[in-house]
Formats: C-alpha cells, sequence, structure tokens
C-alpha cells in the first residue's frame, strides 16, 4: 500500500490484501501495475494511467486509456477509448509506434514472448481477439484472429 508522508513523498508499506487499491484525492485506483524490475508503476483512476517513478514516488507522465500491459521495463501497451492501440515508450514518455487494431474500442491488452518477439493480444467490444507479433517493439504484424 502506498502512504503519502509529511513530505508529500510517497511511501510502500506492506498489505495483507493483495487486490488492494490506492487512494488519489478521493478517487480509487483500479489498476495498479508493477514494470518487469520494479523500479516503475503505473496507476490506473477512471480512464487515466498515472505512470510513477519508484524512486521518487512521482508522476512521471499520465496517458488516457482502456487497457495498460507492460510489454518490457521501458514499454507500455496503451489501448485508449478507440481502435488504436499505442505502444509508449515510459522514459521519453511518447508514442513509439500506434496502430488500428480492431474495427470498436480495444477493451483489453496482454503480451507474452515467443522465442526472439512478444505476442500482444488485443480484445474489442465486438468479442473479437487478435495476436500481433511485435517486431523490435516498433511495428505489429497481425499473426490471428479469433
Amino acid at each position: 500500500m502506498t502512504k503519502t508522508a509529511s513530505d508529500r513523498k510517497q511511501r510502500l508499506r506492506a498489505c495483507s490484501d493483495p487486490c488492494w487499491t490506492r487512494r488519489r484525492g478521493n478517487k480509487t485506483a483500479h489498476i495498479v501495475r508493477w514494470s518487469p524490475d520494479g523500479d516503475k508503476y503505473v496507476v490506473v483512476v477512471d480512464d487515466e494511467v498515472n505512470i510513477y517513478d519508484l524512486e521518487t514516488a512521482s508522476v512521471k507522465g499520465t496517458i488516457t486509456i482502456s487497457s495498460v500491459k507492460f510489454l518490457n521495463n521501458s514499454l507500455l501497451a496503451v489501448a485508449g477509448d478507440d481502435e488504436i492501440v499505442r505502444l509508449c515508450e515510459l522514459e521519453k514518455l511518447k508514442c513509439v509506434c500506434e496502430f488500428k487494431a480492431h474495427e470498436t474500442r480495444v477493451k483489453a491488452v496482454d503480451s507474452f514472448m515467443m522465442e526472439d518477439y512478444c505476442v500482444l493480444v488485443t480484445a474489442s467490444n465486438d468479442g473479437l481477439i487478435k495476436m500481433w507479433k511485435l517486431l523490435n517493439l516498433k511495428e505489429a504484424r497481425l499473426c490471428c484472429c479469433l
């Protein structure tokens, strides 16, 4: 659980409930995800994802989203309220790749590694599930549509 100290920095503390929430003002976080290396985390409140640096516990940037997935320690797959998936580089806070994944809103993204490349899985409001081969983590090619 995080706690804001008198110096206005957030501190992490142990929590027995694995499904803890983080309060931000009077809003409750819906999703909290850690980067693979554990030096960054994202907190989703309503439709915004705030990117935090663990060392400073400060917000490094904010993105509007419907789903988010770390692909590696510095790259985040983000689905907004549209049919586009964006790959965002966290250090520079910029989009390095975006592509039209579906004809309707993308509501979920996930990923897994295959041999020497990453596979991004997307699901849309119309029930379609697509798998994308990410080349150099900057270009997506459709592999499968279910």
